[in-house]
């Protein structure tokens, strides 16, 4: 059996993006709290972590998707106002060490999932 290859985000089309993941912060908040404490993050951030930890594969994976969300953040704040970057910086970070140390627990570890899987 061969094994399934990486699915990239850039693989869905637009529609599939604009409807995938439940956006910043986790299942479990409700979207009020969501969007008061993540939501000056531009969902896509959220979204393409979202993927990446629905699509599985190792640590190493998850590592890189962790990363890349920090990075996208840390994106996100310098499109803020200059008043509001410390804020925004110092909850990007605090949400990026929370991500890092529980994120294992909705981590899809194993083999990686096919796009069809993914979007179930």
């Amino acid at each position: 059996m061969n094994p399934v290859q990486k699915v990239r985000w850039e693989e869905l089309t637009e529609e599939q993006q604009k409807a995938y993941g439940n956006g910043c912060g986790p299942k479990w908040a409700p979207v009020w709290a969501k969007k008061l404490l993540f939501g000056w993050f531009f969902s896509a951030s959220c979204k393409r972590h979202d993927f990446a930890y629905a699509r599985g594969g190792d640590e190493l994976d998850r590592y890189e998707a962790d990363q890349g969300f920090k990075d996208a953040m840390l994106d996100d704040v310098k499109r803020l106002s200059w008043y509001l970057q410390p804020m925004a910086y110092t909850e990007a970070w605090s949400f990026y060490a929370i991500v890092r140390t529980f994120g294992s627990t909705s981590f899809d570890y194993g083999e990686y999932k096919t796009l069809r899987e993914i979007l179930q």
